[in-house]
């Protein structure tokens, strides 16, 4: 018989000892429980961190440490029942823009940056940590650093100019005036068309420069045509005048045209992006070259005749009393009474009162130019007679020197309209 009782509903009976209704301990069997031999043995439950070993049909059957799974494991981060997804294949469906597939939408304020597309943006982006440093603000930034290599930028561009000019001289021959005014003209044009269309000349891209505006976007059409126009000014004395200005800004380093127009020259280390196509972009080198070939035209010296100038007309006749003279010397003239008549014909002709008209100072300096020529050309040859030791025979060897030294001033001569001064 047992001593155990069940404990009743009210509680256990007035003046029971202590554990009355309780069962006995796991280790003191019942003595009403069946014999252990006719238990049937239990396996025991399997934990989340051992699974007992077995059949794989067995509920929470686990492969032994090292084996293969008999099934593929899942993503990490996937869904259960969603499929692997190869490496590098585009999701099922995208993300909303700005939304990131992992850890949701990022923080107010952050923005993808120009070229980058919202979702991968956004799949990288992680709330609170910014994915890129903070830039420099170009209005404060220091740009002292780059002050040679813009000069060096500078002497680059200038030297793609001399061919120009060089080559605008042989087309233009005998119009100054228009080739210089065209080769500026060319200059102003190529600074404007490379910086409005990509930010920097050969010089500057040689040397890693950009220029932009003064909060570090893309310059347009306008800004950049002021910045060149006032090129003229910042240019004269070899740019000495724009280095001042430079070093007058301080830190910033800009020149009078970047402070008409707005601009900076920085490094080209930033995202840039042309300005809007402008067709400013084709007129105004169309209007600059035509301003040169126009206002050239105008103040190119002009070619004169003796038929429409009266001044002129006097510097033939003395041109025709030096012919007189030669004509009076008796028998063959000798060398030095010859030079002596050309450096009086050349007195006589500064004698005269200053031309009035353009075309007369032109022509008057033409003849003075060629009539200097020919007497320092004659003295030379006196000299190097004088000491030689054979005299004649270095008058000799010398004179045609002399003889295409008067050719050349008779061709010139004949193309102003002085007939007499032409017969040298």
């Amino acid at each position: 018989m047992s001593d155990w009782r069940p404990r009743g509903p009210t509680g256990p009976p007035p003046g029971a000892p202590a554990g009355w209704g309780t069962p006995f301990p796991p280790e003191k069997p019942r003595r009403d429980a069946p014999p252990e031999a006719a238990q049937a043995p239990t396996a025991p439950a399997p934990n989340q961190y051992q699974a007992p070993y077995g059949a794989p049909t067995t509920p929470g059957y686990r492969p032994p440490y090292g084996a293969a799974p008999a099934a593929p494991s899942t993503p990490y981060g996937a869904a259960p029942t969603a499929p692997p997804r190869p490496y590098g294949a585009a999701p099922a469906a995208p993300p909303a823009p700005g939304v990131s597939p992992r850890y949701g939408a990022p923080q107010a304020g952050y923005a993808p940056p120009a070229g980058m597309p919202a979702e991968s943006y956004a799949a990288a982006a992680v709330p609170g940590v910014p994915l890129f440093a903070p830039q420099i603000d170009p209005m404060t930034e220091n740009r002292r650093h780059l002050d040679w290599r813009r000069i060096r930028a500078t002497r680059i561009d200038g030297l793609l100019m001399v061919p120009v000019a060089i080559a605008l001289l042989f087309l233009f021959h005998g119009h100054p005036v228009t080739v210089w005014f065209l080769v500026m003209a060319i200059n102003l044009s190529y600074h404007f068309v490379m910086e409005t269309a990509c930010g920097q000349t050969f010089g500057k891209r040689w040397k890693n420069l950009r220029v932009v505006k003064r909060d570090g976007s893309p310059a347009g059409a306008s800004a950049i045509a002021a910045r060149t126009v006032f090129r003229i000014i910042d240019a004269q004395f070899i740019y000495l005048v724009g280095l001042i200005a430079m070093v007058i800004t301080g830190k910033r380093r800009q020149r009078v045209g970047d402070l008409a127009a707005g601009t900076i020259v920085r490094e080209d280390d930033r995202p840039w992006k042309p300005a809007p196509s402008s067709p400013l972009l084709v007129i105004y080198p169309v209007v600059w070259i035509a301003a040169a070939l126009f206002f050239g035209s105008q103040l190119d010296p002009k070619p004169v005749t003796l038929t429409n100038d009266a001044y002129m007309q006097q510097v033939d006749r003395v041109c025709e009393q030096r012919m007189f003279a030669e004509a009076s010397l008796t028998g063959n003239a000798s060398f030095l009474q010859l030079q002596q008549i050309s450096l009086q014909e050349t007195q006589a002709i500064k004698n005269l009162p200053p031309p009035v008209t353009p075309e007369a100072v032109y022509g008057r300096k033409v003849v003075l130019k060629w009539k200097r020529k020919i007497d320092k050309t004659a003295a030379q040859i006196v000299a190097d007679a004088r000491t030689s030791n054979n005299p004649r025979t270095t008058l000799e060897n010398e004179t045609p020197r002399l003889i295409d030294v008067m050719k050349q001033a008779e061709a010139r001569m004949a193309a102003l309209g002085l007939p007499h001064c032409a017969r040298l």
